[in-house]
Order: structure tokens, then C-alpha cells, then sequence
């Protein structure tokens, strides 16, 4: 008869992670997983209140583009904005995201 392990993620302490911080980090993960959004997470830690097309400029890519890219970021709350007229202004507000982004600015 086979046994069944199951593996629980620990901290450094011994305790189990919560498992909607491990579902959060996945989401977080698996968006900067794709090189232009950590590209767009980069350029929104380097120069907050971005717009759209601040971003596309940065990143080289079209504004289109860009919004797309924005859309389950914002979803998954790694990013937030604040409507301005007729234009939105980005900033990364993600904790683990912006640990992320200042790892890879660090070891570049």
C-alpha cells in the first residue's frame, strides 16, 4: 500500500505558510513570469504615476500593448492607479512584486 506525503512550505521558524499567501505568491510569480511585465513592474518602480504611454515608451512597446499587459496586474492588485483627467497613472503596489523587481535591479 503506498503512503501519502504531504508537504507543507515552511518558514525559516517552522511555521506553515498560509496557504492564501502561497495562491498569492503564485499569482504574483506567474504574472512576472512574462518578460515585458517585468519589464512594465521595472519601469513602474523606477518612475511611479506613469501613464500608458510613459510605459510604452520605456518598455518599447505599443500602448495597446502595455494596457493589455496592465490588465491582470491590476486585477491581481500588483498595481494601482489613479484616474487623472483623461489619462490613469501606474505605480506597482505589490509587496512581493516590488521585492522582486528591486532582487532583479539588484543583481543585474
Amino acid at each position: 500500500m503506498a503512503t501519502t506525503t504531504t508537504l507543507t512550505p515552511l518558514l525559516t521558524d517552522g511555521a506553515a505558510l498560509d496557504s492564501d499567501l502561497i495562491e498569492k505568491s503564485c499569482t504574483v510569480l506567474g504574472l512576472l513570469s512574462n518578460p515585458a511585465r517585468l519589464r512594465l513592474a521595472v519601469a513602474m518602480y523606477r518612475h511611479p504615476n506613469s501613464t500608458v504611454t510613459q510605459l510604452a515608451e520605456d518598455v518599447d512597446l505599443s500602448p495597446d500593448r502595455v494596457s493589455a499587459l496592465l490588465r491582470p496586474m491590476r486585477h491581481a492588485r500588483l498595481v494601482s492607479y489613479v484616474v487623472t483627467g483623461r489619462s490613469a497613472n501606474y505605480r506597482i503596489t505589490d509587496e512581493l512584486a516590488r521585492s522582486i523587481v528591486v532582487t532583479c535591479l539588484a543583481t543585474r
